[in-house]
């Protein structure tokens, strides 16, 4: 199979529900990594956190076409700088996409930018073919849900796939109040105050100085500053930059905190983390392990189920000659897999709960099987890096892509399933 030839390069598209991975086919890592937010001309902002479906409603089809054309050429234009007349465009995507997002991408990439052709492609299995894995469970810990999709001989069953809201959003919540309980913040001309503290409005009778009432707003998220989405919150870079440099997942059983206990004995070092030119968050240690805890503990108040019982739901649902496979050959991907540790302490969770859980009781044989396939490329490039490679087999993207003629013709575009054989992606692996 040819990789190379005189047409120009596809551009390559990840498009997570935090952030979109862009850059050329063939190359082994994207050029850059963009929040996916997607501004309108009247400062509105559609965030591609609303990817999930529930929340998909905001925004008419005309705004989000307009919102995508701006955003889609911006990435084209502004940072690949290339001609997308001349391109293919290869997307991963999530199998939960909805088709509404799904067709306003289509719109302005065949209609509007005049690509040559399209190609959408679960992200899960793309990441398999990175690995030349056609066997594996896919777990996909990103930003607003955590996903399982199990993969067999480059089938994903759809039947079996699972979700969750064990993900990035609620680490980032579990981080901001464990902030709030166990760290200080110190501003450039007074000692540090505990963040419980610290009102997020701004008529509170500890904000009489002004100095005070406008560094607050900055610091905390109050009308006029920096922060979160609501008065009160924390910044959201402050808690992104945290989890990322500071945050791991530790061994064993996690315990809760409430607001005023003290905290546990913790070796980890305290972090000093600086925002901006005027802010420094002083933060106790055992903060940084706590973080993730919300990943391995299921809210039945909240209807969220715990990581390790995802997987083994999925595992439970899927074809009992294939279970062994999948648990020996789980892929963790998406943003918040990066997390040191996160691997021996999913395992450690299955581990238990095969042996100690009723509802888990038939893969009681599989304790000690569990197998975690590593990246080269890191958990959050690997379906980018699958899809680099699609792009650049310049026999199969022709054969299983929506060409721009065929989408002006019949301006729909088909779910990822019907679009080419699968039969085809099935043959790269053998191919690679």
């Amino acid at each position: 199979m040819a990789f190379y030839s005189t047409e120009k390069a596809a551009i390559v598209l990840d498009i997570g529900c935090t952030h979109v991975r862009v850059g050329l086919a063939g190359e082994p890592f994207p050029r850059a990594t963009l929040a996916s937010s997607l501004a309108l001309p009247d400062g509105r902002v559609l965030s591609l956190a609303v990817v999930r479906p529930t929340h998909f409603q905001r925004g008419s089809d005309p705004e989000w076409r307009e919102a995508t054309a701006l955003w889609l050429r911006s990435l084209v234009g502004e940072t690949l700088q290339v001609d997308p007349t001349e391109r293919r465009l290869v997307v991963a995507e999530d199998v939960s996409t909805p088709s509404r997002f799904r067709n306003a991408l289509a719109h302005v990439a065949l209609a509007e930018l005049g690509m040559v052709s399209l190609l959408m492609h679960p992200a899960g299995a793309l990441g398999l073919l990175a690995l030349r894995l056609p066997t594996a469970l896919v777990v996909d810990v990103g930003g607003a849900a955590a996903r399982t999709l199990p993969v067999v001989d480059s089938m994903p069953l759809l039947t079996v796939a699972r979700e969750s809201d064990a993900a990035g959003a609620l680490i980032d919540a579990n981080i901001g109040r464990l902030l709030r309980q166990h760290a200080k913040i110190r501003p450039p001309w007074a000692p540090a105050h505990d963040l419980g503290d610290l009102p997020g409005d701004e008529t509170d009778a500890c904000l009489d100085d002004p100095a005070w009432r406008e560094w607050a707003g900055a610091a905390l998220g109050s009308s006029g500053g920096r922060g979160g989405d609501e008065p009160g919150e924390l910044p959201r870079d402050v808690v992104e930059d945290f989890k990322v440099k500071a945050c791991f997942v530790r061994l064993g059983e996690g315990d809760k905190l409430d607001a005023g206990a003290t905290p546990p004995p913790d070796t980890s070092a305290d972090v000093h983390l600086s925002h901006g030119l005027e802010t420094v968050y002083d933060i106790q240690g055992c903060v940084r392990g706590l973080a993730a805890e919300v990943l391995f503990h299921s809210n039945n108040a909240a209807e969220i189920v715990s990581l390790p019982e995802l997987v083994l739901l999925t595992l439970v649902a899927a074809p009992m000659d294939v279970r062994g496979t999948l648990a020996q050959n789980i892929v963790v991907i998406g943003g918040s897999a990066s997390l040191p540790g996160l691997h021996r302490r999913l395992g450690f969770e299955l581990d238990a709960l095969v042996s100690s859980d009723g509802r888990f009781r038939e893969l009681a044989p599989l304790a000690g099987r569990f197998r975690f396939v590593p990246s080269p490329h890191g958990p959050d490039h690997l379906a980018w890096t699958g899809a680099s490679l699609v792009g650049a087999m310049t026999e199969y993207l022709p054969q299983t892509s929506i060409s721009r003629d065929e989408y002006l013709d019949e301006p729909k575009i088909p779910d990822w399933s019907v679009v080419g054989s699968q039969a085809d992606f099935a043959h790269l692996f053998h191919d690679l």
